[in-house]
C-alpha cells in the first residue's frame, strides 16, 4: 500500500494483504536512482548507500565475525555476523530498504 492510498483508504474499505515486506520508500528509491551528489566527495549518493563495514570502527579485535549465536554465551567482547558487543555498547548490523 502507497503512502498516499493509506491516507486516502476509506474506513469501510477491506484491508490491504499482509505483507512482511514493506514497500520501498520513494525517498530511498529517488537516492538510488537520481543523480545527487554528495557535495563532501563529488560521489554519486547510490554509490555512497552501498558501504559496508566489517565490524564497527571502535572495535579492535580481530575482524573474522563469529556465529550469530556465540553473542549469547560471550561474556567478553564480541564481534558475530550480525551483533558487536564492546563492553557496555551493542551494535546490530541492519539492511535499510
Amino acid at each position: 500500500m502507497t503512502l498516499l492510498n493509506k491516507f486516502t483508504q476509506k474506513p469501510n474499505d477491506p484491508a490491504p494483504a499482509f505483507s512482511e515486506t514493506p514497500e520501498p520508500d520513494m525517498r530511498w528509491i529517488d537516492l538510488l536512482t537520481g543523480e545527487h551528489n554528495c557535495p563532501c566527495f563529488n560521489t554519486p549518493l547510490r554509490d555512497l548507500l552501498s558501504l559496508a563495514y566489517s565490524a564497527p570502527e571502535e572495535w579492535y579485535g580481530d575482524n573474522t565475525s563469529q556465529d550469530n549465536d556465540a553473542f549469547h554465551t560471550a561474556t567478553d567482547d564480541i564481534l558475530t555476523h550480525d551483533f558487536c558487543r564492546i563492553q557496555d555498547r551493542h551494535f546490530v548490523r541492519t539492511v535499510m530498504l
